[in-house]
């Protein structure tokens, strides 16, 4: 039973893998990838979440462009693929539904107010070092709170004045985000 629960959860994952692709604008440069647009299939309906995949159509996702999630009311949790390297400057603002979003160790750079304004923004979780931010990151944002792991360097108190904290975590269960 585990091995056909497998892998209905593997073909489910590459239908869905497959659906998500097409719902981004993008540009390529040097053979990598910046994500321009996310096309809300949904509206403002809050009950999906988003997977930035790793590549499209065998490139790397590298970038994830300014304003290109921007006023995405319906988001309600983000997951960013592993190759992904820099958030651009107001890339998630204004995604009101918006609750968590999982940034892989990848990401070196996160732009200005690139979650300004997603007040129900609760975790943000780091999978590895602290990256160097823009101004006003998490403007408006009250709720939220920076998980990082043990074992990552850069963590202060605070990451663009929200409180960080260490995310106690299974190192199995981070294989499945």
């Amino acid at each position: 039973m585990k091995t056909m629960e497998r892998l209905l959860s593997v073909l489910l994952l590459l239908i869905l893998s497959a659906e998500v692709q097409a719902q981004y604008n993008y540009t390529i440069t040097n053979g990598t990838i910046t994500i321009t647009k996310y096309n809300d299939p949904y509206g403002s309906e809050p009950v999906r979440s988003v997977i930035i995949p790793s590549t499209i159509n065998g490139l790397p996702v590298t970038s994830i462009g300014v304003r290109a999630f921007k006023d995405g009311p319906g988001l309600t949790k983000v997951t960013i693929g592993n190759s992904v390297a820099s958030i651009g400057d107001r890339t998630f603002e204004d995604c009101y539904s918006l609750t968590n979003i999982t940034i892989p160790d990848s990401v070196t750079r996160i732009g200005s107010v690139a979650f300004g304004s997603c007040t129900r923004l609760t975790g943000v979780y780091f999978k590895g070092n602290a990256p160097s931010v823009g101004s006003y990151v998490f403007d408006a944002d009250n709720k939220v709170t920076v998980y990082y792991l043990a074992g990552t360097t850069g963590w202060g108190p605070t990451l663009a004045d929200r409180p960080t904290k260490l995310w106690n975590v299974h190192p199995a269960l981070l294989q499945s985000q």
